[in-house]
């Protein structure tokens, strides 16, 4: 048997945050889906052998984490506990992966596990070991087992520091009636270096009472406990690095057989150089011989890939005359290409300039639609000034009596002359805005609702066309007419905040919002008060 491996770390949260909870249980909180959802830790190395991990304590359906605070709630805890405090040790039992693949292979691995839930019982208390889960998905199999650290009976009273012995000045230390205390959670009493020191002998001797011969570790040694995740990140760069290895040496090995090869070659080469020299003749009969081979050896490769048909094995004379009419073929046809090319940019060019004039013709057609769209505006407002005052008129007309219904009856009648022909230059104007509006991606609906609305707010002049400026999205058209309304001055400033129509805002709600804004600028200056002297209010004789 090996060394023997327990250690403890503490814990203060749960699963759901992730830590020591979420790497025992497989299992971590999602928050997207509100539940707990699988987790993988990265030092799973086995991921087939996950369904193989086991719990010997918990019952089925209960988390170790609703465990841990089930214990706490039952042990009656006065104290009010931090949300940084410790609730729960967590104990690691194992040893080196060849002796816990033996105890594996031979079944034993559950003796194991209750003889370490035993001997944690034994010296923590039954009551407080809640929780034991065996992994055998990691490099080595290995136990937890999760402790509550609570104890009996008050704290023990701490010594007072060198500070505050100097504060009190040698005078005794005052007594304070202590509030009775029954049970407490307090890791540091629970896992002491004291208590770490003596587990580290009585343990090895507790495991050869079941039948397990194991032995303690290194007294005093200084090695520290590495994280799972660590060690295989490390064992993988150390195969990664061995293979690498592997293939240095036999990319090595090839290149020394390659300089072998080499030498070999140099060294037949340099015979023949030598014999070349000394007898020339010889090789020189040898290499036109080899030199009329591979002529003869080409012509036959061309006149098989041109499929081409000769009596006799053309020369390369009568070939290079064929060439040379193929390739004076390809220059005129080249030339022809080239000038079909050129035709063909010509008249992109014709297409282009054409395109353009469109495309000013267009902008001048949109900006006589915007000018007879303010002509329409202006008419439709005396029209509408001509409406009002035939209204007042009519009830002039109901509110006098008759020696004065003649003349009211001739102003009238020259009102509705006059209101006759605005109405019928409107008419015809209409019908022209519509299809303005239609250009503008406007509907003659909300064009008419917006010169209604602008009419009943009292606005006129360029005012009004301002406020219709705005309606349309011409800003700079607006700006013009308030600056010509108020003689000129910092409208333009005061448009710098417009940000034109919000999102989904009504057509009545946005002519509304241009109608103040034209107001809220255009509006007179109150004049500045002067002392004056009062004047005789006169009553006039009826």
């Amino acid at each position: 048997m090996g060394k023997i491996v327990l250690t403890c770390a503490k814990q203060s949260g749960g699963a759901a945050g992730g830590g020591l909870s979420a790497h025992i249980e497989r299992q971590i909180w999602d928050a997207e889906q509100q539940k707990m959802v699988e987790f993988r830790p990265d030092s799973v190395k086995h991921l087939e052998l996950t369904k193989q991990n086991k719990e010997y304590i918990l019952p089925k359906g209960m988390g170790r984490s609703e465990a841990i605070e089930k214990r706490i709630k039952e042990a009656g805890i006065a104290r009010a506990i931090r949300s940084n405090q410790v609730r729960a040790l967590c104990f690691i039992f194992t040893s080196d992966k060849a002796t816990m693949d033996e105890i594996v292979r031979q079944g034993r691995f559950d003796e194991f596990a209750h003889a370490c839930i035993d001997f944690l019982k034994q010296e923590c208390g039954p009551e407080n070991v809640v929780g034991a889960c065996a992994h055998f998905d990691e490099n080595t199999a290995h136990l937890h087992v999760s402790v509550v650290p609570i104890v009996e009976g008050p704290a023990p009273e701490r010594a007072d520091t060198k500070k505050q012995v100097e504060a009190r000045n040698g005078k005794a230390k005052r007594r304070y009636k202590k509030q009775e205390v029954t049970s407490r959670l307090c890791a540091k009493e629970v896992f002491t270096p004291e208590k770490a020191e003596s587990w580290q002998e009585d343990f090895p001797k507790f495991l050869k009472q079941r039948g397990f011969d194991f032995e303690r570790g290194v007294k005093g040694s200084k090695a520290k406990h590495m994280d799972p995740a660590t060690y295989n990140a490390i064992q993988t760069e150390i195969e990664e690095l061995q293979q690498e290895r592997v293939a240095a040496e036999q990319e090595l090995a090839e290149k020394k057989q390659e300089l072998v090869t080499a030498e070999d070659e140099l060294r037949s080469a340099k015979s023949g150089m030598w014999a070349r020299i000394t007898q020339p003749t010889k090789y020189k009969e040898m290499l036109a011989d080899e030199r009329k081979a591979g002529v003869d050896e080409a012509m036959d490769a061309i006149i098989n890939a041109s499929n081409l048909t000769y009596k006799s094995r053309p020369t390369p004379e009568l070939y290079g005359k064929k060439y040379r009419g193929l390739w004076d073929d390809k220059k005129r046809l080249t030339k022809e290409l080239d000038d079909e090319k050129k035709a063909r940019a010509q008249e992109n060019t014709v297409h282009k300039a054409e395109t353009k004039m469109l495309r000013g013709e267009l902008e001048s057609a949109k900006s006589d639609a915007k000018k007879a769209h303010d002509e329409n505006d202006q008419w439709f407002r005396e029209y509408s000034a001509l409406c009002n005052e035939k209204a007042d008129l009519q009830r002039k007309l109901d509110a006098l009596d008759d020696s004065h219904l003649k003349e009211l009856e001739q102003e009238v009648s020259k009102k509705d002359q006059t209101l006759k022909s605005v109405n019928g230059s409107l008419h015809a104007f209409q019908t022209f805005a519509k299809e303005l509006c239609t250009l503008l991606g406007s509907t003659p609906l909300s064009v008419s609702n917006a010169i209604h609305i602008i009419d009943t707010s009292g606005l006129t002049g360029d005012p009004a066309k301002a406020a219709m400026s705005l309606f349309l999205g011409y800003v700079d058209a607006a700006t013009n007419y308030m600056e010509s309304s108020v003689g000129g001055g910092g409208v333009q400033g005061q448009l710098t905040d417009w940000s034109g129509r919000k999102l989904n805002e009504s057509d009545e709600d946005f002519i509304h919002r241009c109608v103040d804004t034209v107001k809220s600028i255009t509006a007179p200056k109150q004049a500045q008060a002067v002392d004056v002297a009062p004047k005789t209010a006169y009553r006039r004789k009826r």
